[in-house]
C-alpha cells in the first residue's frame, strides 16, 4: 500500500517517485509481534540504502505507524547514506 499512496502523492506535488531506495539485508521478526522497545532493537541494522541518496532530500512514506521504529531505523540508513533531509509521510497512527 505504501508504494501506491507514494506513487500517487508523487505525481499531485511533482515529486520523483523511487520505489526500493532502501532493502532489508536481514530476516526480523515480525514487528506486529514484539514491544515497543523489541521493535527498535528487532529493526536496528535491518536496512540499507542500495540507492544514491546524497544531498537529496527524501520522502519517506509509510501506510501506518505504530512505534516509528520502521520509520526511524529508514531514516536512519538514509542519512547514514547521505541523505540531506528525510521527511516521514504516513496515512494512520495505532
Amino acid at each position: 500500500q505504501s508504494a501506491v499512496f507514494a506513487k500517487i502523492i508523487s505525481n499531485r506535488l511533482g515529486l520523483k517517485f523511487e520505489k526500493g531506495v532502501l532493502r532489508k539485508i536481514r530476516e526480523t521478526a515480525p514487528q506486529k509481534s514484539l514491544r515497543a522497545a523489541q521493535r527498535k532493537t528487532n529493526l536496528k541494522g535491518a536496512f540499507k540504502a542500495v540507492k544514491d541518496v546524497d544531498g537529496k532530500s527524501i520522502l519517506l512514506v509509510d501506510d501506518i505507524v505504530t512505534t516509528g521504529a520502521t520509520l526511524r531505523e529508514n531514516a536512519k540508513m538514509l542519512y547514514k547514506a547521505g541523505a540531506r533531509r528525510v521527511t516521514a509521510l504516513t496515512f494512520a497512527k495505532t
